[in-house]
């Protein structure tokens, strides 16, 4: 009987052996602690290296130029000459005189009027006078162009006799303005401020 009693102790024994797998059971609470322990690294986080720029260095607003010892202010003017200490600058400007499709000097199309030849004669560094060289409307218009729209200079210059410029008159036809033409002209002073247009017939024949 006690031989019997032990033969099932000893069997009891080697089953429940064998049921836990020849080790302990975990539980959930074990098997995330085990986790945690296996998976639980601290993170690590790559940092780019940042570069400090200088400040971008301030420039001065528009041309910095330095002083110009010799600078002097001109007038306005078209064309320039020069001669002895005086100068004159040529330009043009409209005399109120409106130019019109038709020829004619009224209507709503005249939107152009006629341009003077001026200049202002003076010294560099000093004052100058305007002074009105000559009238557009003194100036004969050729046949089939009735309308003249400018006189202007184009250059001059001093020869020690006195003062030539050299510019053209120009003319549009009385029809709409389909064609155009220029005439030639020259004027003459002594002292910049008084001139005279030169008939060109009387130059060249």
């Amino acid at each position: 009987m006690h031989q019997r009693l032990l033969t099932v102790l000893t069997a009891s024994i080697v089953l429940v052996s064998c049921s836990g797998g020849g080790g302990s059971t975990a539980t959930p609470s074990d098997s995330a602690a085990l986790a945690t322990t296996t998976t639980g690294a601290a993170p690590t986080t790559s940092v780019l290296p940042t570069t400090t720029l200088p400040p971008a260095p301030l420039l001065p607003a528009g041309a910095q130029l330095p002083a110009d010892e010799d600078a002097v202010a001109l007038p306005p003017g078209e064309v320039f000459a020069e001669h002895g200490g005086s100068l004159l600058a040529f330009w043009s400007r409209d005399n109120g005189v409106k130019q019109c499709p038709t020829g004619t000097a009224t209507g709503d199309a005249c939107l152009r009027e006629q341009r003077d030849p001026w200049v202002s004669v003076g010294s560099l560094g000093g004052s100058f006078t305007d002074v009105q060289l000559d009238s557009a409307s003194t100036f004969a218009n050729p046949a089939g162009f009735g309308v003249l729209t400018s006189l202007t200079v184009s250059d001059a210059t001093n020869g020690g006799n006195g003062w030539v410029a050299v510019g053209n008159a120009a003319f549009w036809d009385s029809l709409l303005f389909h064609n155009t033409t220029r005439r030639a002209a020259i004027w003459q002073s002594m002292d910049g401020t008084t001139w005279q247009r030169v008939d060109v017939r009387d130059v060249v024949g």
